[in-house]
């Protein structure tokens, strides 16, 4: 117990004193996981992005659960209902080429965050990263908002998000990943 509470406290020691600089620690498992910006300091305490949710978006106009999160999703072909888009149960494939993406805002209740918007970079959708934006609405007596984005032609290719919530500047942002894949 010993060796590691000394290498602890001298982690925490430097921490407090600014000499360390914050990193990103990267998931050990290949599970889809959100990740925190380093610095959530000052205004992102009282509005920020606790969770990136993202759900399938079945050809019949169905969604699925949460795909983003600590439940091992398998998204493999979901594009033929593959995968955890197929019901496991009955056989049915459902398929999916596209994704719900909803930003969960959380705010003081009935708060406003005057010019506030979210974007949501997404990579992996095309040659290049696209960039969303929404305004952000009054927060209502829950202090909580779900920004939705759409994106079409998901399936095959992995999606990294990058949702950041700000004014004049970046209050708050969270990453996330959703690993699809195809192949025969």
């Amino acid at each position: 117990m010993r060796p590691v509470f000394i290498p602890l406290c001298g982690i925490l020691l430097a921490c407090s004193k600014g000499d360390m600089k914050p990193t990103v620690q990267q998931p050990t498992r290949p599970d889809i996981v959100a990740e925190r910006a380093a610095d959530t300091s000052g205004p992102a305490r009282e509005f920020r992005i606790p969770h990136i949710e993202a759900h399938l978006i079945f050809g019949d106009g169905q969604l699925s659960d949460d795909i983003i999160g600590p439940h091992p999703w398998v998204l493999w072909n979901t594009i033929i209902g593959e995968g955890d888009a197929g019901d496991r149960q009955t056989g049915v494939h459902h398929p999916s080429e596209a994704t719900l993406v909803r930003v969960v805002i959380a705010g003081p209740p009935n708060r406003t965050l005057p010019n506030a918007k979210v974007q949501l970079l997404v990579g992996g959708l095309g040659p290049s990263d696209t960039l969303m934006e929404a305004t952000v609405a009054s927060f209502d007596s829950t202090g909580r908002q779900f920004i939705p984005f759409r994106l079409d032609g998901t399936g095959c290719e992995k999606i990294q998000l990058t949702a950041r919530l700000g004014t004049d500047r970046v209050l708050d942002s969270l990453r996330a990943e959703i690993p699809f894949e195809c192949g025969e």
